[in-house]
């Protein structure tokens, strides 16, 4: 099995949210830093940390 690598991610507005939601189905583990918590929730909520 291949390991993926950990991806960190800056922004969970309109554009970086789907963006990293399509990262996040790919199996990928992501960090992510969103100056508004709210905006991050669906991601966290998808395992991103």
């Amino acid at each position: 099995m291949i390991r993926k690598p950990s991806i960190g991610w800056l922004g969970a507005g309109v554009m970086g949210a789907s963006m990293a939601m399509h990262l996040i189905r790919a199996d990928y583990k992501l960090f992510i830093f969103s100056r508004t918590r709210e905006k991050a929730g669906a991601l966290e909520a998808a395992s991103a940390v």
